[in-house]
């Protein structure tokens, strides 16, 4: 049997690089779960705790019991006397919401069909009309309520099955979400600052294993992390914070701003163009990300060189650029649509898009390590940019 016949053909290499994409996938994928999972599971387990296990209702009176055991008694909470009309509002058109506010604190919220022009409670019902015609009626202390939670303001709410009723409490029910978020970014920073340079180490090593340059096994991957590590520790600890910030400032932008009613109109257009300045920053960072394994699966430079470089290299292939973001995307939107897409996701979501990236980008970049001196040019200036010696391409 002609062994070499087999083994050099291309449906061995095809099996071959579907072999490597996945192995590499799954190592990034492990090395980001293994770093982020203690703070996860501090996230996980004060979430946990702070569910609730059950509801009593005695009288007047809610006694509501948590995971961890903390207690919390409402009292006289469904005293028909203390139920007066504050005012009554539209959450929703087209679905009909209303939201009924009462000087308790307690707000109800029923879903229901048709317009309504006047709101009233009488003798703890609550009544609703369009036109005089009756659209709601209902009895705020029933007690047949089908579940109860905390939602994400932390506020506790009894949910009824009969129009769709919802009553809030507030936030009478205490829980640990300041420490359950501070779990959260830790967890979601680690995860960031684990996955950038593993990220640019699979492109390194799809380069290495289709460029014939050396040996791409599972001690060659770990060595070129820890190289993309130390070339980006300094940019990790620049960019995350800025991101961290850019990111809470433009949800802030627009939640509290330019989705909020009452917005300044005198500030309004400050406002939306600071809140654009932030998106377009976000977009740009993220679409620099994608060309960042090009950038060193080349190239050997500086932190400020690598900014630098990579910006103009995205911009000045911007269409690809677009490419590489479309590749990326469409896995994530497949598993959104399915989620029969996830395990192949973390089998080879992230992979195969780089394997795109090299694919497109591999004669621009060779042309450029032939050429240094058109880096100068682009850079305009002399840098501390240099090729791969063979060792640092594992040849050696």
């Amino acid at each position: 049997m002609d062994i070499e016949k087999y083994t050099n053909g291309k449906v061995y290499t095809a099996f071959e690089w579907i072999f490597k994409l996945i192995l590499w996938n799954l190592l990034l994928v492990l090395i980001v779960v293994t770093i982020t999972a203690l703070p996860f599971y501090g996230f996980y387990t004060v979430q946990e705790n702070n569910l609730i296990d059950k509801v009593e209702i005695i009288d007047n009176d809610i006694s509501v019991t948590q995971k961890n055991d903390r207690h919390t008694l409402l009292e006289d909470i469904y005293n028909v006397e203390t139920y007066e009309l504050e005012e009554f509002v539209f959450l929703s058109e087209k679905t009909h919401n209303l939201k009924v506010l009462l000087k308790n604190g307690i707000i109800l919220t029923y879903t229901i069909e048709g317009e309504i022009d006047k709101v009233e409670i009488v003798n703890g019902n609550v009544y609703a009309y369009n036109k005089d015609e009756l659209k709601l009626s209902d009895e705020i202390y029933q007690l047949d309520y089908c579940e109860f939670t905390i939602n994400r303001d932390r506020h506790f709410v009894l949910s009824f099955d009969e129009n769709n009723k919802q009553i809030d409490f507030g936030i009478v029910v205490e829980t640990q979400n300041g420490l359950a978020s501070i779990f959260l970014v830790i967890t979601i920073v680690l995860a960031v600052f684990a996955f950038v340079p593993t990220f640019v180490t699979v492109f390194s090593m799809i380069k290495i294993f289709g460029e014939h340059e050396g040996s791409t096994g599972i001690l060659v991957f770990f060595d070129r992390l820890w190289d993309n590590f130390k070339a980006l520790y300094k940019l990790e600890l620049i960019m995350i914070p800025i991101i961290g910030l850019f990111t809470f400032a433009t949800y802030f932008y627009y939640v509290n701003i330019i989705n909020s009613k009452t917005m300044s109109t005198s500030f309004e257009s400050l406002y939306v163009i600071g809140y654009n300045f932030l998106l377009v920053s976000l977009i740009i960072i993220v679409l620099c990300l994608l060309n960042l394994p090009m950038s060193l699966g080349y190239f050997r430079m500086r932190t400020k060189t690598i900014m630098k470089f990579t910006f103009i290299m995205t911009f000045k292939n911007i269409l690809y650029t677009f490419i590489y973001l479309f590749s990326f995307l469409m896995p994530l939107l497949l598993c959104l649509m399915n989620p029969i897409f996830i395990p192949i996701w973390f089998l080879c979501g992230i992979s195969i898009p780089l394997y795109l990236c090299y694919s497109l980008s591999r004669s621009k970049y060779r042309y450029l390590v032939k050429n240094l001196e058109e880096i100068n040019t682009e850079l305009k200036d002399n840098t501390d940019i240099y090729k791969f010696t063979d060792k640092e391409r594992g040849e050696e």
